[in-house]
């Protein structure tokens, strides 16, 4: 059933339940309709009707779908007052939604407001906000956020340093970046030829020789250049 099907039947429909609703918004999260997925709500309730929990989640996955994060917020507030048990799916619709708006300050006060409800972000959520800081030169915060979710059990992926690197080049950081290839090394995700010309050049530019050297020799190293494969022990 397309959105519009669903539209169509609830107008047929004398006295729709809950259940009709969310298949109806179901079908508006999948194809990223924001605009009836948030006012089916409202409708819902002029009716007599409560959305459940179900109703609240896909509108806010309909609305990270499209960039809506304002919207989405919305919605959430809604789920906080009805009471609604708020998880990681949930606020990681959110940050969807921030991160195709490109708003990375809201995606990090997403991102605050799980950590104070004592939810652990997952690794999407996660390179969505580290990504984020990288847009906004905010290297310090992407390379606090690596060892946070490092802390808090997560582990982090060949994108999530690569997402670090890229912020570590545009701020130069030679230094930072050298030691965060260490870092991947220990905790066994190689770094990708693309990657080390990246922190290559930072070094070179800063006319650190023994760190270039020591890139070098992993660029010629058998077992080091092709990204995010496990290093072997």
């Amino acid at each position: 059933m397309s959105w519009q099907e669903g539209l169509a039947l609830l107008e047929s429909l004398e006295t729709p339940t809950v259940e009709i609703y969310n298949k109806v918004l179901k079908a508006c999260a999948r194809e990223g309709q924001w605009e009836p997925g948030c006012w089916l709500l409202d409708e819902m309730v002029e009716l007599g009707l409560e959305p459940d929990r179900q109703s609240f989640v896909l509108a806010i996955e309909a609305c990270g779908e499209q960039g809506r994060y304002e919207e989405a917020n919305h919605v959430l507030s809604y789920m906080k007052d009805a009471e609604h048990e708020l998880d990681n799916e949930v606020y990681g619709y959110v940050a969807r939604a921030c991160e195709a708006a490109k708003n990375w300050r809201q995606l990090q006060w997403t991102l605050d407001e799980m950590t104070y409800r004592e939810l652990i972000p997952d690794l999407v959520t996660y390179n969505r906000a580290i990504g984020g800081c990288g847009e906004e030169g905010e290297w310090e915060m992407a390379l606090t956020l690596v060892l946070e979710a490092d802390r808090r059990g997560v582990t982090c992926d060949y994108v999530s340093y690569d997402l670090v690197i890229q912020a570590l080049h545009k701020a130069k950081q030679p230094t930072r970046a050298h030691d965060l290839l260490k870092t991947m090394k220990e905790a066994g995700v190689a770094p990708g030829k693309d990657m080390l010309a990246l922190v290559l050049e930072l070094c070179q530019e800063a006319g650190e020789m023994a760190r270039v050297e020591e890139i070098l020799k992993d660029l010629n190293r058998g077992g080091l250049g092709a990204g995010g494969r496990r290093v072997k022990s």
